[in-house]
């Protein structure tokens, strides 16, 4: 995106998402190295979210999806965002859009809000129809797994399991290992709020899931359990069956704690 030329009020748009970006980092007490870490992406494109500099962007897909990314990981709602972004690009999209269209030797009629093809016919109506039959056949294999996930959920007993049982199954899920009944460390995690926590038992890798409050984890090791937490209340915890206090100070903040290590006076 190194030859589209905004204005100056677009640029101080940008400017003021990096800016809210860069704010509620720090508010969290994260360094970018930790956030590139957590992420996966890269410092140098970080700071580029965070200097709203869209030049070092490829395209408006790239710079959407890391907006998108960045927000989720510092807990912004990303929906203004996105609208801005798009407000700030749409007519050089709708360039794009055009460019894109005349390769395939379409002409647009009509304005570029409502684009009307008027060459080719028969191309169109050959994609449409590509659409319909992608779309058939894209519910189709959804149907057919699910049917899949239902026949391996049934007990033995030939009953599929009640909602209850379900709702407990997807609470409880974790990266455990299974069947580790005699493991040294257990760590036990009730869910308070929304957010992400990523986990490491022992040697296994890294593993990253989406909490809802209610959700309860049982996670058990027998050398270590590393957890990282987008923040501080984001669970009510028990090491070893005690309750494990997050400082008050920490509660606002990603937190991250490592097992075992000395447990706080009860």
């Amino acid at each position: 995106m190194k030859n589209i030329q905004l204005s100056n009020a677009d640029l101080d748009s940008l400017k003021k998402i990096g800016k809210l970006f860069k704010n509620r980092r720090e508010e969290i007490s994260c360094t970018l190295e930790r956030a590139a870490d957590i992420t996966r992406i890269s410092i140098h494109i970080l700071i580029a979210l965070e200097k709203g500099n869209h030049k070092e962007f490829p395209s408006l897909v790239f710079l959407r999806g890391f907006v998108r990314s960045y927000a989720k990981f510092l807990e912004i709602d990303d929906q203004e965002i996105i609208e801005e972004v798009n407000r700030i690009f749409s007519s050089d999209e709708e360039k794009e859009n055009a460019r894109i269209a005349s390769s395939f030797g379409l002409k647009e009629a009509g304005g570029l809000s409502q684009p009307v093809y008027t060459a080719m016919p028969n191309l169109v109506g050959n994609m449409n129809k590509m659409k319909l039959l992608i779309g058939g056949a894209f519910f189709a294999l959804v149907a057919v797994g699910f049917f899949l996930v239902s026949s391996l959920r049934t007990d033995k007993s030939g009953n599929a399991p009640t909602q209850n049982e379900v709702a407990s199954s997807k609470a409880t899920e974790s990266p455990t290992s299974s069947g580790n009944s005699s493991a040294q460390f257990t760590l036990e995690a009730q869910a308070l709020n929304r957010g992400w926590v990523r986990v490491t038992l022992d040697d296994k890798p890294q593993q990253e899931i989406p909490v809802s409050s209610g959700q309860n984890f049982v996670w058990k090791a027998d050398q270590k359990i590393a957890v990282v937490f987008s923040r501080g209340d984001l669970f009510k915890l028990h090491w070893n069956g005690q309750e494990y206090l997050i400082a008050e100070s920490q509660k606002n903040f990603l937190t991250e704690l490592n097992f075992p290590k000395t447990m706080p006076s009860p």
